[in-house]
């Protein structure tokens, strides 16, 4: 919701088209945190072999995709792989865990999740006149009140949140 903002914060007015580029590599980093935190947790329950070979497989892919697609789409199909390449790196690891036994996304949570991240991109729309400082500050609180609202947070969050708020 803040990528065209940013974009004009950040950059002279010829980088207007980098805004889907943003877009496109911030929703596909958003799917790919999640599959990092499956990555670490399939290293840490020694399934590296498997780790290995999915990285090398998909990475093979990611190459012959931009062999085949950056010549003739350019810079807009580097984001396009990125995005894709977090989201099947996600889905390959969370697949090979649910198939090991293992439940990482309980339902509940995720909907709050998905509650809170909608609300926010609400008030995100109805303040899309005000300066990217400030759209920023009503997303966070906007997210952060939901998430509250909602008990949304984890053991790890209130310890953090915890953390915060003695400094």
């Amino acid at each position: 919701m803040v990528a065209t903002k940013l974009i004009q914060f950040l950059y002279p007015p010829e980088f207007s088209d980098a805004t889907i580029v943003l877009q496109l590599i911030i929703a596909g980093n958003a799917v790919g945190y999640l599959g990092w935190i499956l990555y670490t947790f399939l290293i840490t329950t020694g399934r590296q072999t498997f780790c290995m070979w999915n990285s090398l497989t998909i990475g093979v892919g990611v190459l012959s995709a931009n062999l085949l697609l950056v010549p003739h789409h350019g810079y807009h199909a580097v984001a396009v792989i990125q995005m894709t390449t977090d989201v099947v790196l996600f889905a390959s690891m969370a697949t090979y865990v649910v198939r090991q036994g293992y439940l990482f996304l309980q339902a509940r949570t995720v909907w709050k999740i998905i509650f809170a991240s909608s609300t926010m991109g609400v008030a995100l729309f109805l303040v899309k006149d005000v300066s990217l400082i400030a759209a920023i500050v009503v997303g966070i609180a906007v997210y952060g009140t939901m998430i509250l609202a909602l008990r949304g947070f984890g053991d790890q969050e209130r310890e953090i949140m915890a953390k915060v708020l003695q400094r």
